[in-house]
């Protein structure tokens, strides 16, 4: 979801049955209350990511540092620093 003028949070809704339901707006998909399990909205420079093979969400700070281990940037910049 991108909403550039940042005025609508991404809200995302986890239901009883493991769906998501992912959107800028509230109501877009009409959702009985006692099937929700968790509602929550992304913060600005937030991630979702959800592991379709081990089924789970990843925490945004948690992706973050998984992908900045991945390769070693900092070594990198001071490698080619003159």
């Amino acid at each position: 979801v991108l909403d550039r003028n940042g005025l609508r949070p991404a809200r995302y809704y986890i239901t009883h049955d493991d769906k998501i339901i992912f959107a800028s707006e509230v109501g877009v998909v009409d959702v009985e209350p006692e099937n929700v399990k968790e509602r929550r909205h992304l913060k600005p420079g937030q991630l979702l990511f959800v592991d379709l093979e081990k089924g789970a969400l990843i925490p945004s700070d948690e992706l973050k540092a998984q992908v900045s281990l991945e390769k070693p940037y900092a070594e990198h910049l001071e490698d080619s620093v003159i």
